[in-house]
């Protein structure tokens, strides 16, 4: 979907009928404002960079899932990921972070600085398999998987998936 409208502004016609002979003179008995209100907020999406995949838009999550596919022993495989702010005011990013320590992140910026409207940055996350899969486990069963926390001020992504955008990281180990 066209997410411009988040940031396209807002018109409506304020009309109001009056008895002010003044007024009446110059434009009649019915007066009618023009008004215009444009919203100044962030609005974040995020997409793979290989694939131009939307993980997450205006409307929500598109994909919620990162597959890093099968990763053979002591291979490290990565994917970026773009933050793109498309909103009118700075997006602010005040937390972002794994909770398995085989999928890292890595980052040429400061989420503490938010992101300003127009901008973008750039995430990258690798799965390093050093360790092998438990014996006689079946890693395509069993696969790694983590979850990529991303805390937003984005008002329209809090009011539909809340302040917080999961993001599960899938990896199947092999021998």
């Amino acid at each position: 979907p066209d997410c411009s409208a988040i940031t396209a502004p807002v018109e409506a016609k304020l009309s109001f009928e009056h008895n002010d002979p003044h007024l009446t003179e110059v434009f009649g008995s019915t007066t009618e404002i023009q008004l215009t209100a444009k919203g100044s907020f962030p609005s974040m999406t995020i997409h793979l960079e290989d694939a131009e995949t939307e993980l997450i838009g205006c409307t929500g999550f598109k994909q919620d899932t990162i597959s890093f596919g099968n990763v053979s022993y002591h291979a490290t495989v990565e994917r970026r990921i773009i933050i793109r702010n498309n909103g009118l005011a700075p997006l602010e990013i005040t937390d972002l972070d794994t909770n398995l320590a085989a999928f890292e992140l890595e980052m040429d910026w400061d989420p503490s600085n938010p992101i300003p409207a127009g901008e973008a940055r750039s995430v990258t996350l690798r799965f390093e398999s050093s360790q092998l899969p438990p014996w006689g486990c079946n890693s395509a069963v069993n696969p790694d998987e983590a979850t990529l926390t991303i805390r937003h001020n984005d008002p329209f992504l809090t009011a539909l998936v809340g302040p917080t955008a999961e993001i599960r990281l899938t990896a199947q180990r092999m021998k």
